[in-house]
């Protein structure tokens, strides 16, 4: 029979052995931006740096927010105004089968324009087409994807509501089989798009964009934007306060039989082009894209508008007074373990005392 001390090593090494079976992985905060150093530092590019800057109010959560001021002296190459920030995530996140998930806050001082504004993308690098996005027109908004076809997963009046945070977050799942990408969104902690299907894998890994991408018109458009994360589990990027929202949501309509809408422009420029392929029909539950006009082409029949981007960051928070983060890697099971641990550990200094006693007792 093992010695006491023996057995008790057994036990806790037995037992170290289930916990790292029986738990899940922890989660892992892969990216950061929330401008909490006074800056712009955090992003890997800039695009349009005179229209971006740091404010200390309105913020989502600790000192300082991002900044968009936008106006028609803000130009791309392609024509289009563009103000954005943007993140390179690690490409181990981004090849095949793999997951991540991003989530930012965003606040609007007033509505933007009924014009098509692109808020949010992810874009593939080198070839720079468009994935998918997120586009806001007056209070509307609108989440779809490029590709095998265009294809709007949600749209919904009233969410873009100004005077407010809002945070947004997208989770996506990387194959070059539509069959096996998939897309959600969460906004204000509600899911409302719920595995979505698509071709999210292009070929190249995929940049992250956003700010503001429209059309060029007079009005001086702001949006702010704060605690912006990329990470492996919705935990990394949904702030505590969302999380009770509920429910798969509304999804939007099956989008129409869209074309091969936003294709790469050359070197960057993403210029677009009409969509081909017919018109962009109301699914099930969804009414037909209004397909803005920011496209390298007017869009026509409802075509989708197929802008891609070339670097942009995201956006985020909600209501209320919670838009911060709180990372949560325990539960109520982890810790009922951690006081097991402790029990364990308190036994084996027991075990041990009573051991060297007796052996002390043998030698005298």
């Amino acid at each position: 029979m093992l010695p006491t001390l023996a057995r008790t090593h057994a036990f806790t090494i037995a037992l170290l052995g289930f916990t790292s079976v029986a738990l899940p992985a922890r989660a892992e905060v892969l990216f950061r931006a929330d401008m909490e150093t006074g800056d712009l530092e955090q992003w890997d590019y800039l695009l349009k740096e005179e229209g971006l800057s740091v404010v200390t109010d309105p913020v989502a959560q600790g000192k300082y927010a991002g900044k968009v001021t936008i106006s028609k002296n803000e130009l791309w190459d392609n024509g289009l105004n563009r103000v954005e920030v943007q993140h390179q995530p690690d490409s181990a996140y981004l090849t095949e089968g793999k997951d991540i998930y991003y989530g930012f806050s965003f606040y609007l001082p007033e509505a933007l324009t009924s014009d098509n504004h692109q808020i949010l993308y992810w874009e593939t690098t080198e070839t720079y087409q468009q994935v998918m996005q997120l586009a806001v027109e007056g209070e509307h908004m609108r989440f779809a994807t490029q590709k095998p076809g265009w294809k709007v997963h949600w749209e919904a009046d009233g969410k873009a509501t100004p005077g407010k945070w809002h945070r947004v977050v997208v989770h996506v799942k990387w194959s070059a089989n539509a069959e096996n990408g998939q897309v959600d969104l969460w906004f204000d902690g509600e899911q409302v798009v719920s595995a979505g299907k698509a071709q999210t894998f292009l070929g190249h890994p995929a940049f992250v964009q956003h700010g503001i991408l429209r059309d060029t018109i007079e009005k001086v458009e702001t949006l702010y934007f704060d605690d912006a994360r990329a990470g492996t589990t919705l935990d990394d990027v949904l702030m505590p306060g969302a999380m009770s929202g509920g429910g798969s949501g509304g999804a939007g309509g099956n989008g129409g039989a869209g074309g091969n809408g936003g294709a790469g422009g050359n070197g960057g420029t993403t210029a677009g082009g009409v969509s081909a392929g017919g018109t962009n029909a109301a699914g099930a539950g969804g009414a037909a894209s209004t397909a803005g006009s920011v496209s390298g082409g007017a869009p026509s029949g409802g075509a989708p508008p197929t802008t891609a981007g070339t670097s942009s960051r995201l956006p985020a928070p909600s209501d209320d007074s919670s838009c911060t983060f709180s990372p949560q890697p325990f539960g109520g099971a982890a810790a009922a373990l951690a006081a097991l641990l402790g029990f364990v550990a308190l036994c084996f200094r027991r075990h041990a005392k009573a051991h060297e006693l007796s052996v002390g007792r043998r030698l005298d």
